[in-house]
């Protein structure tokens, strides 16, 4: 048998959806990555108002995390 008989072949609408998928995973694994860092802003913020300091989370351009006092 010949070898490249076996290979499994793809068709065109099958790799448009394997690509895609994957650059919408990529943007996916981005989203949830800013999420937790905006997460973890917010926990800081708690744990600064539980040792009664004025703190809070806020988001500035493109969602970046940062602590006001």
């Amino acid at each position: 048998m010949n070898t490249a008989a076996m290979e499994v072949q793809t068709n065109l609408y099958t790799r448009l959806m394997m690509a895609a998928t994957g650059r919408y995973r990529a943007e996916l694994d981005a989203v949830n990555s800013q999420l937790r860092n905006i997460e973890r802003a917010e926990r800081m913020a708690r744990r600064l108002r539980d040792v009664e300091m004025n703190a809070e989370a806020q988001a500035g351009a493109g969602y970046v995390p940062f602590i006001v006092l």
